[in-house]
């Protein structure tokens, strides 16, 4: 059984929005350079004024996860506090959604701040099992976003896949693999070229969760995630994992070097990233983020892999085409 839901979404594009996720990466990313989203205009007399028109700024790619939230009203989120789906299905927050990958493709245009944004999302959800008593529903989420009438070369185009799971299938294989299980590492597949280190921690979460208007749970209730979900504390957002790897390749000095681009203007910039959700990423721990040229690829586009890893243990992994 399959479903099919299509939503218009609007935002301004506030570049306070962009200064918050600053800030809430800075700390954990000190080898970045961040540009200064709230910079004032050399003569303080034209702030005071109003007669100073900031100029437009492209939005860092992937930095778009802080624009065109869902909304919906609070009575209508699940148990666990995550939005219902566009279908008759009430999971009534007894299932365990977990994000299980997606890619993002960028066109030749930049989705700029400071001027209205629209996105088209659409929801696919395929249901597996009777719809009164399901076995595994699979969302696929597409949005494009543009600052102007949606055409075919979107400056993002973003596909998100989830899965629920119901309870009565989380035995415990499932259980072991949603909190300690870890699959080794295979030295010879992930040796990185470049490596950074960081500790995502609860404050980081929670401030990704309220930027994003993400009130799922397993984000931000230690109790809930570990009672419930048999989680062994909070995990980190799929989405924030793929903003520190997306911050990381943009704005490190070296790692841009290596890449060939740069936040302001070369000829080379990222043109789509494909990434899976291997295992969850545990809140106060340690990650390790790492890059390396995929093997035996040559010519003017560049494929690189990327992976999070944590206890010994990739998390996420995927790679990044620049071109």
């Amino acid at each position: 059984m399959a479903a099919t839901a299509v939503r218009y979404l609007h935002d301004p594009l506030s570049r306070f929005n962009l200064h918050l996720l600053k800030e809430t990466l800075r700390p954990h990313l000190p080898s970045c350079k961040f540009p200064d989203f709230l910079r004032l205009p050399p003569n303080k007399s034209e702030l005071l004024s109003g007669r100073y028109v900031p100029g437009r700024i492209k939005i860092p790619q992937g930095w778009h996860f802080v624009y065109f939230p869902s909304i919906p009203d609070e009575n209508l989120l699940y148990a666990d506090g995550y939005d219902p789906v566009s279908t008759t299905v009430q999971l009534t927050g007894l299932s365990r959604r977990r994000w299980r990958g997606g890619e993002l493709v960028f066109g030749t245009s930049d989705l700029m701040c400071e001027e209205p944004g629209q996105c088209v999302l659409t929801e696919e959800v395929t249901i597996k099992g009777h719809e009164a008593c399901w076995d595994r529903i699979d969302e696929i989420t597409v949005r494009r976003m543009s600052n102007s009438t949606i055409g075919d070369d979107d400056p993002v185009l973003e596909t998100r896949h989830l899965v629920y799971l119901a309870s009565r299938f989380m035995n415990e294989k499932a259980l072991n693999h949603s909190a300690t299980k870890r699959r080794p590492i295979k030295t010879a597949m992930y040796t990185p070229m470049f490596q950074t280190t960081l500790t995502p921690t609860r404050a980081l979460v929670f401030r990704f969760s309220a930027l994003t208007f993400n009130a799922h749970r397993i984000h931000y209730d230690p109790l809930y995630a570990t009672a419930v979900e048999q989680l062994p504390d909070v995990i980190v957002q799929g989405a924030l994992s793929l903003v520190l790897i997306m911050s990381w390749l943009q704005f490190d000095s070296q790692v841009c070097s290596a890449l060939g681009i740069s936040y302001s203007s070369v000829s080379k910039k990222i043109q789509r990233v494909r990434y899976s959700c291997v295992h969850n990423i545990i809140v106060d721990k340690e990650i390790k983020i790492g890059i390396m040229p995929w093997p035996g690829l040559t010519g003017a586009t560049e494929k690189w892999r990327i992976w999070i890893e944590q206890d010994g243990g990739i998390c996420l992994k995927g790679t990044v085409t620049i071109g």
